[in-house]
């Protein structure tokens, strides 16, 4: 399969400059597929879906080609016409009203008008299936991809910086000051009324994507870290500074055990800048260690310097970057978004304008 290769940034605003005059996407022919975890699987192999966290798609952080990690709700869709390439496009849909739009390598000569299109396309899709906010994570060098996006409608909310980490690297210091104040407390999605209440805490000021949307309950949030893996295993723990509850800690272990997310650290806002992050990174790897894990991986807004230096400290290097761009949809209402536009009647023009935030 041949990688799609971007165009130059002259070259893209001129080869779509043709094509986003359309007012729909006539002419073309689209394939629309409501997939189950397994069904997406064979999907994906039938559509020769190769996705890579190196590659030009934006598999990170989840490998689209393993099916005991296709789980959930997915949407499949396939676009072509005469003449030209075929372009595929999948989305994985949460139940906390937001999805993952995927957008993997495309065979043959790549086609910024249709990719965008089927996008858009993508977008609606996902409005008429009660989905408020489309997430896309891309590399930062896919220039291509990155004009498709912004002229499919989709804003571009900041940088994603996954680092990582070998589990049995000696690099860490003595235990953090104070440590012995804080204590570890398991808990289980939907057990209990302490886990939504100070992970809801957690989120006040947060300096991760504080411009990207949040559209789901606290609960639907929750749940939505809970959708891993059959053979999966989270490990979620509260913590507890001198018996109050402080914050949360969340992680999952592969099925193999090479690999462990480090899904979310969270503090409320009372317990920052006293050194309970970096506790709370150490007691995570601690944990993992002993469960076998090999590596650890996390991802960060990449100008969430604080985290960062944190991390930094721990022994985690950067993996990669991903440009994160989103789209929120009013649900069930054509796919328009929230400003009561569709990316078909926008004028090339303002799809090649500056977008705010960037």
């Amino acid at each position: 399969m041949e990688v799609a290769r971007p165009l130059p940034p002259d070259s893209t605003k001129k080869y779509l400059a043709g094509c986003l005059a359309m007012t729909d996407p006539s002419g073309l022919d689209i394939d629309v597929s409501d997939l189950s975890g397994q069904q997406a699987d064979a999907w994906f192999r039938r559509m020769a879906f190769q996705a890579d966290a190196n590659g030009p798609g934006n598999a990170a952080p989840v490998k689209l080609s393993n099916p005991r990690e296709l789980v959930g709700r997915w949407l499949g869709l396939r676009a072509h016409r005469t003449g030209c390439c075929g372009g595929v496009v999948a989305a994985r849909i949460h139940r906390d009203g937001t999805a993952e739009v995927v957008v993997p390598e495309c065979g043959g000569r790549f086609d910024p008008p249709l990719v965008t299109i089927l996008l858009d396309h993508t977008a609606t899709q996902l409005a008429h299936r009660g989905v408020r906010l489309a997430v896309i994570y891309l590399p930062n060098k896919a220039e291509s991809l990155l004009a498709c996006s912004r002229s499919a409608g989709f804003r571009r909310s900041g940088d994603l910086l996954v680092l990582s980490r070998s589990v049995g690297d000696d690099c860490l210091s003595s235990p953090p000051r104070n440590s012995r104040d804080w204590t570890w407390e398991p808990c289980v999605f939907g057990q209990g009324q302490d886990l939504p209440i100070i992970f809801e805490r957690t989120l006040i000021g947060s300096r991760d994507f504080p411009n990207l949307p949040h559209v789901g309950s606290i609960e639907s949030m929750l749940e939505r870290f809970a959708e891993v893996g059959c053979d999966d295993t989270p490990m979620w723990y509260l913590a507890r500074y001198r018996e109050n509850l402080a914050g949360c800690l969340l992680m999952t272990a592969r099925r193999d055990c090479q690999v462990a997310d480090l899904q979310y650290v969270g503090l409320a806002p009372e317990y920052r800048g006293r050194g309970g992050g970096r506790i709370m990174v150490r007691y995570a790897l601690d944990v993992m260690g002993n469960y076998g894990v090999a590596t650890v991986v996390v991802g960060v807004h990449a100008e969430n310097d604080p985290a960062i230096a944190i991390y930094a400290s721990m022994g985690f290097d950067p993996a990669f970057r991903r440009a994160v761009f989103f789209r929120q949809l009013a649900a069930n209402q054509d796919g328009r978004d929230v400003h009561g536009d569709s990316v078909c009647s926008r004028s090339c023009e303002a799809s090649q304008g500056p977008v705010p935030g960037e």
